[in-house]
C-alpha cells in the first residue's frame, strides 16, 4: 500500500480517508495533475474543467471522468480478452499436437482462422505455434532442475545455487 513513489502514498492516504476528506484531496489532485492512472498515464489528457474539479469535491463524479474512466476499463476488457482468447487457441494446437489429438489440432486451426479474422495484427501462424511449443520445452526443461519453478534462463544459475545452499543447510 505504501511504496516508495509519493504518488502512491498520495492515493493510498486518499482511499483511508474518509469520503468527504477523500473527495477534496481527489479533486485537488484532478486541479494540479489531471485525470491520470496509478502508473501516471493520462486518462484525460490536459486540465479538468473547474466545474468538474468542484463536482468531484462536493462527491459527485463528473461526467468527463466517468466517461473517460469507462473507456478505459473498456479497453482493458478488450485486451485482455483478445490476449486471453489467443493464449487459449495456441494452447489448444500445442496440446493437440503433443498429444496426438489431430481433432483438437483441426479445432484450434478452425478457431485461429476466425481469430486472424479478427485481429489481423497479432494473427496465430505457424511460427507462432512453434515458438510456444519451443518456450513451453524451456520453461519444463528449467522446472525439472528447479523442482517444479518455471524460472526465466537468465536466473536459472542464481536459483540453482540458492538450491544447493539450501540443501547443505540440511546436511
Amino acid at each position: 500500500m505504501f511504496g516508495d513513489d509519493p504518488k502512491d502514498k498520495e492515493r493510498a492516504w486518499e482511499a483511508i480517508m474518509p469520503t468527504g476528506i477523500s473527495n477534496i484531496i481527489k479533486s485537488y489532485r484532478f486541479a494540479t495533475e489531471g485525470y491520470e492512472t496509478g502508473r501516471g498515464d493520462d486518462i484525460i489528457t490536459g486540465a479538468l474543467p473547474a466545474g468538474d474539479v468542484l463536482k468531484q469535491a462536493l462527491g459527485f463524479s463528473p461526467i468527463s471522468t466517468r466517461a473517460a474512466r469507462d473507456r478505459l476499463s473498456l479497453n482493458i476488457r478488450k485486451e485482455s480478452g483478445r490476449k486471453e482468447r489467443r493464449s487459449k487457441i495456441i494452447d489448444k494446437i500445442v496440446y493437440g499436437l503433443q498429444n496426438n489429438r489431430p481433432e483438437m489440432v483441426s479445432e484450434g486451426y478452425a478457431d485461429a482462422r476466425e481469430y486472424n479474422a479478427d485481429h489481423p495484427s497479432t494473427m496465430i501462424q505457424v511460427s507462432t505455434i512453434t515458438q510456444s511449443m519451443k518456450g513451453q520445452a524451456r520453461r519444463s526443461a528449467t522446472a525439472a532442475l528447479t523442482g517444479g519453478a518455471p524460472v526465466e534462463r537468465n536466473v536459472l544459475n542464481e536459483i540453482l545455487k540458492s538450491n544447493r545452499e539450501f540443501e547443505e543447510g540440511y546436511e
